[in-house]
């Protein structure tokens, strides 16, 4: 009995033995490889485990670091979420209605550009490129629903707006008979709720070939034909007592920009004063109507410019001798300032020159949307040829 109890001694004895063997090998192990491992000069190896220890215990600030950063941007979302409902598309739609309040204006209207016939842009993608910064400014030009465009998705592209949003709109497209006569009883689209619409009109070259009618309710009605001007703005209707019913809300300097930058990417150049001084300038137009050419003539003399003009109709030369005339350059546009006096005032025109100095490109008037005073008006802008002195008239 003795002799088992002792053998159970000497069991246990020997597995605590080897027990304490294997944990002091396996600590010199780890202990050797630190030693190995570690460049010259490094710390003991107790202190070794320590960046293990420290990476971990460095682990809950990077969380720390990560949570305020997950609350920062909580907070920015949240703040986002905030401002929102200053970009809800509402706002902008009801500022530009308050801007009719108190007004005889029964709608506003913005002409947006020429939407190809061959090729045409996706209304949102046209809107935001003619007209960037009203598209940024105007964020219910994005939320007017498809049911909302008008038209054949081609042509001049206006964007309407009823003051009253209760006000009923009716549209209606035009046909011509043989007498050249024209009716407007195809129905096109028709709302009892006064939403902002796209409409696309005027693409075959007949123009107005839609008739808008918009009646508030207090019924007052206004009839319009949305078409440009001369002066290539959108027509205005006025009341008996001179007063406007349309509040216009084209962005025309925008337009003249985009159009001037992009003149000047494909090859058109700021001209200098050198490159007008002692130059003449002439257009020349096809008058249908009356079946001649009308004449259009720029002469830059020192300080001062020299204007004749002949419709062709009466035959008979025009001119006004002493306008002044200045360039500058504002807000990257060359700006030809021209002082036409009593005449016609004083106009400004955004200027490119082409490479070869052969033609002159000048933009309408950004104020008043007009070219130079009796010059033909077709476009924003028209360009002139370089000619002679000698060549000047015929």
């Amino acid at each position: 009995m003795r002799t088992h109890l002792s053998l159970k001694k000497y069991l246990r004895t020997m597995a605590a033995v080897l027990l304490f063997c294997t944990i002091l090998f396996t600590s010199g192990c780890g202990i050797l490889s630190n030693l190995i491992t570690e460049p010259a000069g490094s710390e003991s190896s107790s202190e070794s485990s320590k960046p293990e220890k420290e990476s971990e215990s460095s682990k809950p600030e990077m969380s720390e670091n990560s949570k305020e950063s997950e609350e920062s941007k909580e907070e920015s979302s949240e703040s986002e979420t905030e401002e929102a409902p200053e970009e809800d598309p509402s706002i902008s739609l009801h500022n530009l209605r308050q801007a009719m309040t108190e007004t005889t204006n029964l709608f506003a209207v913005a002409y947006i550009g020429f939407n190809p016939v061959e090729d045409p842009h996706e209304i949102y993608d046209f809107v935001e490129q003619c007209t960037p910064q009203l598209w940024q400014n105007l964020p219910f030009l994005s939320a007017i629903p498809s049911e909302n465009f008008v038209g054949d998705g081609y042509g001049e592209l206006y964007c309407i707006v009823p003051a009253d949003p209760n006000a009923t709109v009716a549209i209606n497209r035009g046909t011509w008979d043989s007498a050249g006569e024209t009716t407007y009883n195809e129905v096109v689209y028709r709302s009892e709720s006064g939403d902002p619409i796209y409409l696309h009109c005027n693409s075959t070259g007949f123009e107005p070939d839609m008739q808008i009618t918009i009646t508030d309710s207090n019924g007052n009605t206004v009839v319009w034909y949305p078409m440009l001007d001369d002066t290539r703005h959108t027509a205005q209707l006025l009341t008996d007592d001179g007063n406007e019913l349309i509040h216009d809300f084209t962005p025309y300097a925008e337009s003249l920009a985009i159009l001037y930058h992009a003149m000047e990417e494909s090859g058109w150049t700021q001209p200098t004063a050198e490159d007008l001084l002692d130059t003449c300038w002439r257009l020349e137009d096809y008058i249908i109507s009356s079946d001649c050419y009308a004449t259009y003539l720029l002469t830059f003399n020192e300080g001062t410019l020299y204007v004749r003009w002949n419709d062709g109709i009466d035959e008979e030369d025009h001119e006004y001798p002493d306008a002044a005339w200045e360039l500058t350059y504002e807000n990257g546009f060359a700006v030809l300032t021209i002082d036409f006096r009593e005449f016609a005032g004083i106009m400004r025109y955004n200027l490119l020159i082409n490479d070869e100095l052969e033609l002159l490109y000048t933009s309408v008037d950004a104020s008043s949307g007009a070219l130079p005073p009796n010059m033909k008006q077709e476009t924003l802008s028209r360009d002139l040829l370089k000619v002679s002195f000698e060549n000047a008239v015929g």
